[in-house]
């Protein structure tokens, strides 16, 4: 093996190195010093070649945690809403010059009966005056058999009469009310008065009573008031009163 002085460099410090034979010059200074690996100090001989390098992989860092977080920011309340610009929808209702007049369980065809001839909302003739439950009205027609196309106006159609303060309902025909309404009047309604519990003559008073011309709402919206009840049963109903 062979012999060599090495220069070691360890706890901080610096040697020089002498070959044997050799004295140590007193002018060597540490700058001079030739560093030796320690291959040499054992007589290998140092490779030309490096060594491989070995890779070396860092541990990878802890990942966040992936429990979700509740942030904490509030969450903004929403913006007030602006008002609709939309305008209410038109009412349909028009007004119209009616003549008035009345039938009712005596001489209704046929008589002593409550038929109609094309049912809405009753079954039979009726109602108490209300927008919901109107009054049964008959109307002219033209033809036979009062056929939904000839009537005056459709079934269904709603009328408010402020005389009486009742809404009436398109539900039956009226043979003679196509004949031409009175006094200036441009349509002829024969309203349902029932009568049944006033008996025959008192059923004729109120029917004379209710008779004449007078202004109509077609199409009525339901705003309008209302003393609710047949127009005659016992009492007489003019102009929302009874008597």
């Amino acid at each position: 093996m062979t012999t060599a002085a090495v220069l070691v460099a360890a706890a901080g410090l610096t040697g020089v190195l002498v070959r044997p034979g050799e004295a140590r010059s007193p002018e060597a200074s540490p700058a001079t010093a030739v560093a030796i690996d320690r291959e040499d100090t054992v007589g290998t001989s140092r490779s030309t070649e490096r060594p491989p390098l070995t890779e070396v992989t860092s541990s990878p860092s802890p990942s966040a945690s992936s429990t979700p977080t509740t942030s904490s920011t509030p969450t903004s309340a929403p913006a007030p809403s602006e008002p609709s610009s939309t305008p209410p929808a038109a009412t349909k209702e028009r007004t119209v010059s009616a003549y008035l007049t009345g039938y009712s369980y005596w001489d209704n065809s046929p008589a002593g009966s409550a038929a109609v001839s094309n049912s809405v909302l009753h079954a039979k003739a009726g109602g108490t005056g209300t927008y919901a439950d109107p009054i049964t009205v008959a109307v002219g027609f033209t033809g036979s058999g009062g056929r939904t196309s000839s009537m005056d106006w459709q079934p269904g159609t709603r009328f408010y009469v402020p005389k009486l303060q009742r809404y009436l309902i398109v539900e039956d025909i009226c043979g003679a009310c196509h004949l031409g309404a009175k006094s200036g009047a441009s349509t002829r309604l024969d309203v349902w008065i029932d009568g049944a519990a006033a008996g025959r003559a008192a059923s004729a008073t109120c029917m004379d009573r209710i008779t004449g011309p007078g202004q109509v709402i077609v199409d009525p919206d339901s705003s309008h008031p209302v003393t609710a009840g047949p127009i005659s049963n016992g009492t007489c109903a003019t102009q929302g009163s009874a008597s």
